[in-house]
């Protein structure tokens, strides 16, 4: 089994489809499926649950098995690139949801990997599910994700809490204080932030009546374009969509949510890792503590946390 076969699964995986996989490494659907069929073959289970209808991957339990694999062999092959252009410089990599790297740390991260040009940082974006994956298979040295691993190979603990805030166009006529109630529920663009804020929204507004979901917080700007368009997003976001969108946050009168998030590492770290790791967390609670925005996770803010 060589690790271009393995790789297949993980770009499956990836990006949610064989055709999406498929277009990503520039072969056609048939011939993509033919070499996972082979795969199967060779590892002597189905990897795949397949079925009429299946509009999104899900893997049998081998699958999984061979995903793990799949990605420890690509943490290696890291590794190993790594090792050969070494420069002597300590490297430290980080798995982080998309939010808190493009939008929520990109200050601190900019700000750290000035202040310490000895320390080459190796960032990763992944869904918090595969965040707490990479940490409990050393695939990363750290992960910063919006929910805590399970698994008892990872310490996990909260790092920081963000409020959430109402943005819309900056031509409604949403007054601030405003309730949330308030808001048209067929003018919102939703984002399904977790189970807990499911029930929340649900508590306010009728299920299914958004005019259109999406799946993260990058995409709602390009929504908001209508004059009673309004969504829910981070503050770090919806402060950092004021200056690309037309779009204003609305303060309510209500308390909105707050978002957890999580900082998690392997209870067996590589050792020449451990203390570019230390001085990274560190310096990123010193930076939270100081924010006008975010709140240190070692303090439990009151209300619903999601």
């Amino acid at each position: 089994m060589n690790k271009d076969n393995l790789h297949i699964v993980l770009t499956i995986v990836q990006y949610g489809s064989i055709s999406s996989a498929a277009k990503k490494l520039f072969t056609s659907q048939s011939n993509l499926s033919a070499k996972l069929q082979n795969l199967e073959e060779e590892v002597g289970h189905p990897l795949l649950i397949r079925g009429r209808g299946r509009k999104t991957i899900e893997l049998t339990v081998h699958g999984e098995k061979l995903l793990d694999i799949a990605r420890r062999m690509e943490s290696l092959d890291s590794e190993l690139d790594e090792l050969k252009k070494d420069s002597g410089r300590q490297t430290l990599s980080i798995g982080m949801i998309e939010a808190l790297c493009t939008v929520t740390l990109l200050p601190f991260l900019k700000e750290f990997m000035l202040k310490h040009p000895e320390i080459c940082l190796v960032l990763h974006t992944y869904h918090s599910r595969e965040v707490c994956s990479m940490a409990e298979n050393r695939m990363i040295d750290l992960g910063l994700a919006g929910r805590s691993s399970v698994s008892g190979a990872v310490r996990s603990e909260y790092l920081l809490f963000e409020p959430m805030a109402v943005i819309a166009h900056q031509d409604c006529d949403y007054p601030d204080g405003a309730s949330p109630a308030h808001l048209q529920a067929d003018k919102e663009i939703y984002v399904r932030w977790s189970s807990v804020y499911e029930n929340w929204h649900h508590e306010i507004w009728q299920p299914g009546q958004f005019q259109i979901q999406v799946s993260t917080s990058s995409m709602v700007g390009d929504y908001i374009c209508s004059a009673q368009n309004w969504a829910i997003v981070g503050k770090s976001t919806a402060l950092r969509m004021t200056e690309r969108y037309p779009v204003r946050v609305i303060r309510c009168r209500e308390e909105l949510p707050v978002r957890a998030f999580y900082i998690m590492e392997n209870r067996y770290p590589r050792p020449s890792r451990i203390a570019a790791m230390e001085l990274f967390k560190h310096e990123l609670r010193d930076w939270i503590s100081g924010s006008q925005i975010l709140l240190d996770g070692r303090t439990h803010p009151s209300g619903i946390i999601i």
